[in-house]
């Protein structure tokens, strides 16, 4: 099936918003890794995730609008995805390990201290009485 070249300028343009939405889903997937001290196995199972979710995403756009896997859309959302990255992603993921160190530092370890001496108190308690 031959399209015109304004529909595929527009499909294209399409699948790079797109990609750059996909972007936006892997930097999630970066806070993820962040909260959890960069743990292999989820870097692994994260990355999969991402990529079946990337061929399923492309698969759809691609096959419900052309009926056909279209290169030009593949580039589109590698594009929009690498566009996303350079800008917007590495601010973001860099903003949100600043603030999560920061509520680790502020309010965890607090919070953690308060309720280990807690639960102190509470053994202590169940021991006087048994």
């Amino acid at each position: 099936m031959q399209l015109g070249l304004e529909l595929e300028t527009q499909l294209f343009l399409l699948s790079v918003l797109i990609g750059f939405a996909m972007g936006a889903v892997y930097d999630i997937f970066r806070m993820l890794r962040i909260v959890s001290k960069n743990i292999r196995i989820l870097t692994f199972v994260c990355d999969l995730v991402y990529t079946v979710l990337f061929w399923f995403v492309l698969f759809t756009f691609c096959t419900g609008l052309t009926g056909q896997i279209r290169v030009f859309a593949l580039v589109g959302m590698l594009t929009g995805a690498v566009m996303e990255r350079i800008s917007l992603g590495n601010l973001l993921v860099r903003a949100f390990g600043r603030l999560w160190r920061w509520v680790l530092r502020r309010v965890l370890r607090p919070l953690k201290g308060f309720i280990t001496k807690l639960i102190g108190k509470i053994r202590s308690l169940f021991v006087k009485i048994a």
